[in-house]
This record gives structure tokens, sequence and C-alpha cells, in this order.
């Protein structure tokens, strides 16, 4: 079976058991028998980019989404380094600048590009006290479009725990793409 599917926002526009021109993927009958019987709604499915399978898939909107999803990966704590590695995206707190850095490398950026990875939706990343993300101090939001297009991405620090070197934290988000890297820039 295939299905077709909006590029823009992963609603699912047709289930047919032949390739069309639009944007498709393929799946097993098991897998949407249930929305080709109308026991399920087209509206509680979307097609999606998954960075662990790196393919797009027919995914259970919001609540069956968040049933099925592994907890770490929902609460994913970002490793800290002190230099730039692989990472599809990298977080840098730059105590001189006083702002937060986002950068994504070029394999990131090449891989939405190619696979059509929807842009209009925002990243979520926690600043947490260290280790524990149960006490959280603040939410950074970065658009994923101006993201992508700039080639990085600005916060300035609003809060003096920020720009304190002596105030150990954590970064936490829900890990959408394969890997990322939290960098402590003292310089």
């Amino acid at each position: 079976m295939f299905v077709t599917y909006d590029e823009n926002t992963g609603r699912i526009l047709d289930i047919v058991n032949f390739k069309k021109d639009k944007e498709c993927i393929e799946v097993d009958y098991e897998d949407v028998k249930n929305l080709i019987n109308g026991i399920e709604s087209f509206s509680s499915y979307k097609v999606s980019y998954n960075a662990l399978t790196n393919k797009m898939e027919l995914i259970a909107n919001e609540i069956n989404y968040y049933k099925n999803l592994n907890i770490n990966k929902l609460v994913y704590q970002i490793p800290t380094g002190d230099i730039l590695n692989d990472a599809e995206i990298t977080i840098i707190q730059d105590f001189k600048n006083t702002c937060w850095k986002f950068l994504p490398s070029y394999q990131l950026c090449n891989k939405i590009i190619d696979k059509k990875i929807f842009l209009n939706r925002n990243l979520f990343f926690s600043i947490t006290e260290e280790y524990n993300p149960n006490i959280l101090y603040k939410s950074l939001v970065v658009n994923l479009q101006q993201f992508i297009k700039q080639k990085y991405f600005v916060l300035p620090f609003s809060f003096n725990f920020e720009s304190d070197k002596n105030c150990n934290i954590s970064l936490f988000t829900n890990k959408i793409f394969e890997s990322y890297l939290y960098i402590r820039n003292n310089d």
C-alpha cells in the first residue's frame, strides 16, 4: 500500500495500492487497514520523518504518538563536550557573548532538504538542574525553519544563572534527531 501525504504538514491525503506521482511512502496493509476500513480517521495519523531510521514514516498523532514513545527519547539529556564534533545539533552556552548558540551540522541541513522534513515546527530544549530533568530553570525554543535557513540560531541569556560559569546545568530535549552536543564556551 502507498500513503500519499502533504509534504508541508504530513497530513494523509490518500491510501492506495499503487504509487502515485505525489509524495508517498510504502506501508504494509496491516498498518493501514483500520484507516482504509474507516475504523480510524486519517486525521489520527500523519507522515513524519524519523531521524533514527532516517526515513519518512506513518505515525499516530499526539496522544497515540506519546503512548508508544520511549521515555529515553522524550526526556533525552544532551551530552556535554568541549569541542565541536559530528553532532547534528550543537548547543553552545556562550558566556562571552551572553547567548545560546545553536548550530546544525552540514549533514543535518542536507538531510532535512533531501528528505523534505517539515520545517514548520519548533525544537524545544530544557535547561535544568544538573542531571535532573525535574527541576526546570528555563525553556529554549528554536524555530527549525530559521535554524536551517540561517545555519544557526541565537537566543540571548535572560537569567543570571546562564552567565554564571559556576552554575552547573544540564540540557534536555525530546530526541528528534540522531545526535546532539552541549558545549560551555568559557572563552
